[in-house]
């Protein structure tokens, strides 16, 4: 459930809770996994409004494990 922190101008800040526990790499030859994500990471994202009026993900910087709430 993204949320809208800041809009000024051109630019909004958007900050989502992700789940990627069910994401990572695995071996084809096996499939054994390799590395797997985890849950409840905080992703601050910057979007810019182009000339054209469409809203573009600028920038997404995530905090360490579990720096969000479940269900936040």
């Amino acid at each position: 459930r993204p949320m809208i922190v800041s809009v000024v101008g051109d630019v909004a800040t958007i900050a989502d809770c992700q789940d990627t526990s069910s994401h990572g790499r695995e071996k084809l030859a096996t499939g054994e996994k390799v590395t797997v994500g985890v849950k409840n990471t905080l992703a601050n994202v910057t979007m810019k409004r182009g000339g054209d009026g469409v809203w573009r993900v600028a920038t997404i910087e995530n905090q360490q494990a579990g720096s969000c709430a479940a269900g936040a």
